[in-house]
């Protein structure tokens, strides 16, 4: 069976260095849905059906679960519980 702690594996200074490698991703992500949402909002509110906003949606979708897979990653810096972990992971589920 997986462990899906990296506190079992790493070094105190392994486990800084990749809880600020992880956090530095989810933030930079962050800045990216922003500005992208807020540069391409303005197709979105014209015309919902076209197939610009369509592409639009898709590249948020996208980002968003990029996110989320991100925000798993970090968890595992901070958890040793893996019931929680593999919980989360299994609820991550793409849609049909």
């Amino acid at each position: 069976m997986a462990n899906f702690s990296l506190k079992n594996f790493l070094s105190r200074a392994e486990l800084q260095r990749e809880k600020l490698k992880d956090y530095r991703n989810v933030v930079l992500i962050q800045i990216v849905l922003i500005v992208f949402v807020l540069i391409f909002s303005a197709p979105l509110h014209e015309n919902s059906r076209s197939e610009l906003s369509k592409f639009i949606i898709s590249i948020l979708s996208f980002c968003g679960a990029f996110y989320a897979f991100l925000l798993w990653d970090l968890l595992r810096n901070f958890s040793t519980s893996k019931l929680l972990i593999k919980g989360l992971l299994s609820c991550w589920q793409p849609l049909h």
